[in-house]
C-alpha cells in the first residue's frame, strides 16, 4: 500500500451516520424505560402539573377512572366521597392500628391536576365504640392527621392509631398526642372505666388547614347511599 492510501486512510473522518444512530437509539431507549415507569394498566395519563415541574409528587399516571377534575359541584362531591369510602381498608402494623382511603385526581384553583392530598392537607377521622353505651351514650375518638399520599398514588397514606400505647393509660375524656404518631392528635368522649376494644368509623372529611370552609366530608348516611358497611378496627385488650 502507498504512503499516500495510507495517509488517506488514517485521515478518514468518523461515521457521523454511524454515531448518530447510536445516540437515537440511546435516546428512545430511555424514553421508553420512562414510560413503561410511569405507565399503568397498559394507560397512560401525563399530568400537566408533572410536565410544568411544579410538583415531583404528582403523578405521571392513573387510571382514567380516578381522575376527577372533569368533575364539579355535586358530581365532582359524590365522586369524592365515594372513592374515599370504597377503596377505604384496615392496615395493622406491630403495636399500631390504621385505615387508609381511597385517593384520586382533582382540578386546582389554577385549573391544574394534583392528588386530593397535595391540596386537602388534613383529614378527621370519628369513630364510635362498637357495642359499648353508657347511658345511652356511645365512646366517641376522633383522629386529625395530615393527608399524606402513599406509595400508592390511588391511596392515602395510613391513618395510624397507636392503640396499645393508648390502652396503657386510663380510659378518660380529653384530648392526647402520642411521639409515634407525627402531627396528629387524638379526642376522646362518652368513655367508660375501660377502653373500647372495636371502634367504627362514623365520619370522614378531608380539609385544607387553611381554608377551613373547603372540605369533602362523609358520613353514616353516605356510607348507606353508598352500600358500605362501617369499617371496624380492633384494638388488643388491656391488661
Amino acid at each position: 500500500m502507498s504512503d499516500t492510501a495510507s495517509k488517506n486512510e488514517t485521515a478518514r473522518p468518523p461515521s457521523y451516520a454511524f454515531w448518530g444512530g447510536v445516540l437515537t437509539f440511546g435516546l428512545f431507549a430511555c424514553l421508553g424505560f420512562f414510560i413503561s415507569l410511569n405507565a399503568w394498566d397498559g394507560m397512560i395519563y401525563v399530568s400537566d402539573l408533572k410536565v410544568k415541574g411544579q410538583s415531583g409528587r404528582l403523578p405521571a399516571a392513573i387510571r382514567k377512572e380516578l381522575d376527577f377534575s372533569r368533575l364539579d359541584g355535586a358530581e365532582l362531591m359524590m365522586a369524592s366521597q365515594k372513592r374515599l369510602l370504597t377503596a377505604a381498608r384496615v392496615v395493622t402494623e406491630e403495636n399500631i392500628v390504621g385505615i387508609e382511603f381511597g385517593q384520586f385526581i382533582i382540578r386546582s384553583d389554577e385549573g391544574q391536576r394534583q392528588l386530593a392530598c397535595d391540596f386537602y392537607d388534613r383529614v378527621r377521622v370519628r369513630f364510635e365504640a362498637d357495642g359499648l353505651a353508657s347511658n345511652g351514650e356511645k365512646p366517641h375518638m376522633e383522629v386529625n392527621a395530615p393527608c399524606a399520599t402513599s406509595t400508592d398514588l390511588t391511596r392515602t397514606e395510613p391513618i395510624r392509631i397507636p392503640a396499645s400505647e393508648i390502652i396503657e393509660g386510663r380510659a378518660v375524656d380529653g384530648e392526647a398526642t402520642f411521639a409515634s404518631v407525627d402531627r396528629t392528635t387524638f379526642k376522646f368522649s362518652n368513655m367508660m372505666d375501660r377502653w373500647p376494644t372495636k371502634w367504627a368509623v362514623t365520619e370522614v372529611t378531608l380539609y385544607r388547614e387553611s381554608e377551613p370552609g373547603r372540605e369533602i366530608h362523609v358520613d353514616q348516611d353516605d356510607m348507606r347511599d353508598f352500600k358500605r358497611k362501617p369499617l371496624v378496627i380492633d384494638w388488643p385488650q388491656a391488661n
